[in-house]
């Protein structure tokens, strides 16, 4: 196990999203293309910091309930109760890790959700812009009005707008080739972009609520595993040789005075 004794690990903990890490190679971890040319991602894993703190600070307080350290450290304010608290913490942060790493998997799935809903509309859109232009096309005004030869999918504000307008043209111009099957099927791929967005954003806030709250835990386990060994390091200093072995335990420096 890492000594990690001479400086808190709370900053360190975060939560590991696979996807912010980018790389050429494609290799697993890197940002890579899969399939489709579409940029491959790793599912979302608890950030190793977390994994190693819980280990860390369970073993600390495990540690402090012996029965030959336990009478000691009580003098010190590490009562049954302080441990039984940090013990309760432990096992809430390991369940909140993996919920954690379940909503950042779904905020995944949302963009990719996201990204399909996209596809899908546009390529109902395009198929009215051609036809308009089939039937339009020595009318330049009416071309204008289905927006051919600009970015209307430059932000989704626009699309949605932009794709509303071109739908409702489209109704009304009996364009060539455009069925009401295939109007209804533009006004119902539009309707699920537009809710593609929503679940985007309630994912979002899933995933980030969730970790919030879990570094916020985390935090207060760190700090309850430094106190722990702040009361060893007071009780068993390092300038005693004879306290060596119990420093060990504790994960404390051999050599100077545990630093917090």
């Amino acid at each position: 196990m890492p000594d990690d004794s001479s400086s808190s690990s709370s900053s360190s903990v975060l939560f590991f999203d696979s996807s912010s890490s980018s790389s050429s190679s494609g290799q697993p971890g890197g940002g890579g293309t899969g399939g489709g040319g579409r940029p491959r991602r790793n599912p979302a894993l608890p950030n190793q910091a977390i994994l190693d703190e819980l280990l860390k600070a369970e073993s600390i307080a495990i540690k402090a309930q012996k029965l030959d350290y336990a009478p000691l450290l009580i003098e010190r304010e590490i009562t049954a109760a302080f441990l039984a608290d940090i013990f309760a913490k432990i096992v809430q942060a390991r369940a909140q890790s993996a919920l954690a790493t379940d909503k950042t998997t779904d905020k995944f799935g949302q963009t990719d959700l996201d990204r399909e809903t996209k596809a899908a509309l546009m390529k109902r859109l395009k198929e009215m812009q051609k036809a308009a232009k089939q039937k339009f096309r020595t009318v330049p005004a009416r071309l204008q009005d289905y927006y051919i030869g600009e970015r209307i999918e430059q932000n989704r504000a626009r699309l949605e707008q932009l794709g509303e307008q071109i739908i409702a043209k489209a109704v009304t111009d009996a364009l060539p080739g455009i069925k009401p099957a295939k109007i209804t099927t533009a006004t119902a791929a539009l309707a699920a972009y537009k809710a593609a967005e929503g679940g985007q954003s309630d994912a979002q806030s899933l995933a980030s609520g969730t970790r919030g709250s879990l570094g916020n835990l985390m935090k207060e386990i760190s700090n309850a595993r430094i106190t722990i060994q702040l009361a060893a390091d007071a009780e068993w200093p390092h300038d005693h040789a004879a306290n060596a072995g119990v420093r060990q335990e504790f994960q404390l420096p051999p050599d100077r005075a545990f630093k917090g």
